[in-house]
């Protein structure tokens, strides 16, 4: 129940940062103003946040809403898997549809509803910030991606999948579109599947079929600011999302393309046979 869901979140906001959780049955939040828990605290850095498990054993978190996401950090010992969450997040600091921060693991969850983002910190469909030895690994994003903030000559860092990343997003994709003001025109860091990737990130099989807006020399289909050192590589966008600057590591493809069961193998997942997602391949668990 959300009651119980509840406890869980003040038991780890409390202290209690290991402890696990296992979904039975689906949740729904209604919509009232929810508290993320595992909090972020800059001294402890990896070791801040909530360190034990949630399992959402393939059920919904539906009617979320927060000012951060489910999960405010995520330590590196913390995992969140097999989760589907559904609502809005909309905050001035980091935003993530599963975690604002992460330093630990994101496995096989998707996110629906909107992010929305009124700074220049990050905003994410899965997670907002991730940091160090972070992964994002088999995850979805269908919600939208908003900036609303006003001020020129800004980093945004927002994406479909995770805002900026030092570490891994791995087996993903995006169907959700990601946009920021076109008026503010020296603004960067947009993409569809992350806004910006650090030195050690790793970037692999990922595609994007949602569109990408925004101020046309600071938007990527795919990602807009990679770092020297930064891998991406095998990630695909479809044709219609493909404005802006490209990266280096990413394909534009046709929707024809993206529909054979070669492209499905291609990205490690499997051909949308139940035409679920309109025919663009989707994950082994859906």
């Amino acid at each position: 129940t959300a009651a119980k869901l509840a406890w869980f979140a003040d038991a780890v906001n409390g202290g209690q940062k290991a402890i696990n959780g296992k979904l039975t049955t689906n949740i729904n939040l209604n919509d009232k103003t929810w508290t993320a828990f595992g909090k972020y605290d800059y001294k402890l850095e990896g070791k801040s946040g909530f360190a034990g498990t949630l399992d959402g054993d393939r059920h919904i978190v539906s009617g979320l809403k927060s000012t951060e996401g489910l999960v405010s950090c995520l330590s590196s010992a913390g995992t969140v898997k097999n989760l589907t969450v559904i609502g809005t997040v909309s905050g001035s600091s980091h935003v993530g549809g599963i975690a604002a921060t992460s330093y630990g693991a994101v496995e096989n969850c998707l996110f629906d509803g909107t992010v929305t983002s009124s700074s220049s910190t990050s905003a994410g469909g899965i997670v907002g910030r991730a940091l160090q030895g972070n992964r994002i690994v088999n995850c979805v994003n269908t919600g939208d991606i908003k900036n609303t903030y006003a001020s020129y000559s800004s980093t945004l860092n927002i994406g479909g999948i995770v805002g900026y990343t030092y570490g891994t997003v791995e087996n993903c994709y995006s169907t959700g579109n990601v946009s920021a003001r076109t008026d503010r025109d020296t603004n960067k860091g947009i993409g569809g599947i992350a806004g910006q990737v650090y030195a050690s990130a790793v970037l692999r099989n990922c595609y994007v079929t949602g569109a990408v807006t925004g101020p046309k020399a600071g938007i990527s289909p795919v990602v807009n600011l990679v770092a020297s050192g930064a891998t991406v590589e095998n990630c695909c966008y479809l044709h219609a999302a493909g404005i802006g600057a490209s990266t280096a590591g990413a394909l534009q493809k046709t929707a024809e393309e993206m529909r054979t069961p070669e492209f499905a193998a291609e990205m490690g997942m499997h051909l949308d046979s139940g035409n679920s997602n309109g025919g663009f391949p989707v994950l082994p668990w859906q």
